[in-house]
This record gives C-alpha cells, sequence and structure tokens, in this order.
C-alpha cells in the first residue's frame, strides 16, 4: 500500500513540474517572440530549427502536464493557435516578421512532439 501511495505521489510532483515547466515555456517562447529582432539573444541555431525544438519541448511538456486521450486534440490546437498568434503578432514588432514558415516549424514541433510523448510516455500519459 505504501508503494502505491509513494507511485501516486511521484506522479503528482512528475505532473505538478510539468505544469509548471509549460507555463514557463509558453511565457518564454511568448517573450521570445514579441520582443524586438536586435533584442534577441544571438543564437546561432537555424530559424525554423528554433522553432520546431521550441514547440517540440511544449508539446511533450504539454502532454505530461495535461495526461489523457482527450487531453491531446486540445493542447495541439492550443499550441498551434498561439503559435500563429505569436507568427502574426511579430508583423508590428520592430526587426520582426510574420512568416510562414515559422509557423509550419512551430506546427511540425507540435507534431512530433505529441508523437514522442505518445510513444515515450503511453503507459504514464495514455494508461
Amino acid at each position: 500500500m505504501s508503494f502505491e501511495n509513494g507511485t501516486k505521489s511521484v506522479n503528482a510532483v512528475i505532473r505538478w513540474a510539468a505544469i509548471t515547466g509549460f507555463a514557463a515555456g509558453v511565457a518564454a517562447v511568448s517573450v521570445l517572440s514579441l520582443i524586438p529582432s536586435d533584442a534577441l539573444p544571438g543564437i546561432e541555431v537555424w530559424d525554423k530549427l528554433q522553432h520546431l525544438l521550441a514547440y517540440l519541448v511544449l508539446a511533450v511538456t504539454g502532454a505530461v502536464a495535461f495526461p489523457g486521450r482527450r487531453s491531446l486534440p486540445w493542447l495541439a490546437i492550443g499550441l498551434l493557435i498561439l503559435g500563429c498568434v505569436l507568427e502574426a503578432i511579430q508583423a508590428f514588432v520592430p526587426g520582426r516578421v510574420a512568416d510562414v514558415d515559422d509557423a509550419v516549424a512551430n506546427a511540425i514541433g507540435v507534431g512530433l512532439g505529441l508523437v514522442i510523448a505518445r510513444v515515450a510516455g503511453s503507459r504514464y500519459l495514455f494508461g
């Protein structure tokens, strides 16, 4: 009995950490997407790869934070909307442009992240 309660406690901690990480990730992606280009940190990685990886991480942490088969479509829709809205707003940010290719990279990241979460966490997330 105590092992079962210990497992539930570990799962609760993991889920709390995932919710916190997901919220922090959404905040970080939002801020980094909306600051002027001259204020961005200089990271020498292809722009589309940055988008893909950011949204992949958001999708994986979101899937852990909100487990269950019914949550995934809403998570995917929410992240896709977030990515599109942030891209559209960039048209009004100095030095930034709204780029459809960035939105596509975001969508690919969401899709890959959900596939990874589904495969790697099928028992925990969708059991």
